[in-house]
């Protein structure tokens, strides 16, 4: 619980408010204004840097955390 909350109040703090683009209705998600088509991953049974595959571990690498 500890970690959870370090990693939600250091994404709270890099977020910075802006607008969300205006999407018209029945427009495709993916050529309305900002917003780029979905990426296409590669190898599913790729892990991650510290060999965590899981939720956490992806975010330890993401925000350099260690343990």
């Amino acid at each position: 619980a500890e970690i959870w909350h370090e990693v939600m109040t250091r994404v709270q703090a890099d977020l910075t408010p802006r607008p969300l683009p205006m999407i018209a209705a029945g427009a495709p998600i993916a050529e309305a204004p900002g917003i780029a088509p979905a990426p296409q991953f590669g190898n599913p049974t790729h892990t991650a840097p510290g060999g965590e595959d899981t939720l956490f571990g992806v975010l330890r690498s993401i925000l350099g955390i260690d343990g």
